[in-house]
């Protein structure tokens, strides 16, 4: 999950991040924080006025600062997404006996699930809340390329 704190260093916006970085510690929940400064950056988002919060590329507030309670309810959403995914590709694996490429091949390559699952972008803290054995491995052509921002 990507997390956006659009602001130019007011104390709102400082409060922003301290709330933000205190909801994901608490939610234990991976995600990278990026503080956005620029001006033109920040109006690139349809935003006049900071503090704002962007989460996975989506402006889910502007001009206020919200409480605690909200920024989890909008976090919450992203990782609603990632357990349905997660669900399905289960669902497949449940199914098929094997990875989404079926038992008698395997694009995924050799290895252990947490080796394959690193390769193909899961970070540690990713693999820490997976149960043991879940074998959960997203497929190579979902999967999000560094530097492309997708709306859901």
């Amino acid at each position: 999950m990507k997390i956006e704190i659009l602001g130019t260093g007011c104390p709102k916006c400082r409060k922003l991040t301290e709330l933000v970085t205190e909801t994901v510690n608490e939610m234990a929940i991976a995600a990278e924080i990026v503080k956005v400064d620029r001006i033109n950056d920040i109006m690139n988002y349809g935003v006049m006025i900071t503090p704002a919060l962007v989460v996975d590329g989506k402006v889910v507030v502007a001009g206020k600062l919200p409480s605690k309670d909200e920024i989890r309810k909008w976090l919450d959403q992203g990782e609603d997404k990632k357990r349905i995914v997660r669900e399905g590709y289960a669902r497949v694996a449940k199914e098929s006996g094997s990875c989404c490429c079926g038992p008698s091949s395997s694009c995924c390559g050799g290895g252990s699930a947490k080796d394959i699952s690193k390769k193909i972008g899961y970070s540690d803290k990713d693999l820490s809340v997976v149960p043991e054995g879940a074998g959960i491995v997203e497929s190579r052509r979902n999967r999000p390329r560094p530097g492309v921002r997708g709306r859901a």
